[in-house]
């Protein structure tokens, strides 16, 4: 885009100095067009691919329930929360041939692994044949007797025992970490939480029971920060799963464009995405960034998505094995210009 722009520009300032006067096709713009071509070219090679018919599609069930945001679990009903999870899922498992059911970013009202009645919820559900990937807030207590919190994801088997959990890695500034807490005064007055999450550092890598496909989780706006879907495709993830809730924004706009920015990551990965929001844009986004099933927003409610998972054998892509390699290129090559111009410039005036 800066390419294309910049050629554009330095054509016509061109024409406005009066460096060129004839019409004929210039070396900037030329250079622009044929990039342009080229990567359309390439895109349209790779849409026309034809897609593995071999490899078995999962079905999962995105829970939507459509909690409205209070600002504080204190405010919200508990048994409210449980009932719409207790009613969607009953519903959603009536669905044949269902392989996993999602539940969004922190869905249970406490800390699963420590709530009688969370767990008991999980288990009801989970052991009716079907494994539960469920959010839910979770703490670990240090050996000073203090507690370290995170905001989870946790996947049960069909016997309601949890078999793995990641830890949201990239946490939002005064939405699940203070700044310096406790050590400004007054500057925890500037967020509704009463305490700071802990980061996690790994990217899960989560296997249903009698699947070896692994599938890695992006929790709310995770899936927005490119190097950790990065590092989820590099830990050998087929899926990615996002689970999130974006009734902080409005129901429009925000919620859009957190899915256009997560689009970016199944292209930069080529995995397919299931997104489960609490209230937001649920849907299905294949490797190609488009998006196959929704539901919309303030809506409560589940959708059953079909997705396949990608080859495990497959070659990674350029993004995944290389990272931000082209972009810090462009960097260095900016800078590299930049003081080329400079000491030029420079040249020509002590001249």
């Amino acid at each position: 885009m800066v390419f294309v722009n910049a050629a554009a520009a330095v054509t016509i300032l061109q024409y406005a100095a009066g460096i060129r006067r004839t019409y004929r096709m210039h070396v900037e713009m030329l250079s622009a067009v044929m990039v342009v071509a080229l990567a359309w070219s390439v895109g349209i090679d790779k849409l026309l691919d034809k897609p593995d018919t071999n490899r078995v599609p999962v079905h999962a069930a995105l829970v939507q329930p459509n909690i409205p945001e209070v600002g504080n679990w204190d405010l919200a009903d508990p048994e409210v929360i449980y009932g719409k999870l207790e009613k969607l899922t009953t519903l959603a498992q009536r669905a044949p041939d269902l392989d996993l059911i999602v539940w969004p970013e922190t869905a249970l009202p406490d800390f699963v692994r420590h709530s009688d009645r969370s767990a008991n919820l999980v288990k009801k559900l989970a052991t009716n044949g079907v494994p539960l990937l469920a959010g839910s807030m979770d703490v670990v207590w240090r050996a000073d007797n203090q507690p370290d919190y995170y905001n989870a994801s946790m996947l049960f088997n069909t016997h309601g025992e949890l078999l793995d959990t990641y830890y949201k890695q990239h946490l939002v500034l005064f939405g699940e970490y203070i700044p310096f807490d406790g050590k400004i005064p007054l500057i925890n007055a500037l967020t509704p939480i009463g305490s700071s999450f802990k980061p996690g550092h790994t990217a899960t890598l989560f296997k249903r029971p009698g699947d070896d496909r692994g599938f890695s989780v992006l929790i709310c706006f995770e899936d927005v920060i490119p190097y950790l879907a990065r590092k989820a495709a590099s830990a050998g993830a087929t899926l990615l799963i996002n689970q999130t809730n974006d009734s902080w924004f409005d129901p429009d706009c925000g919620s859009v464009q957190h899915l256009a920015n997560a689009i970016f990551r199944c292209v930069e990965t080529r995995l397919p995405m299931l997104r489960c929001a609490n209230t937001g844009i649920t849907c299905s986004v294949d490797p190609f960034g488009r998006i196959n099933q929704t539901l919309n927003p303030r809506t409560e409610g589940f959708q059953i998505a079909e997705t396949v998972p990608a080859d495990s054998a497959r070659a990674a892509t350029f993004y995944v094995r290389y990272g931000d390699l082209f972009a810090q290129a462009c960097l260095l090559g900016s800078v590299a210009l930049f003081i080329v111009t400079f000491i030029q410039r420079r040249r020509l005036k002590n001249a």
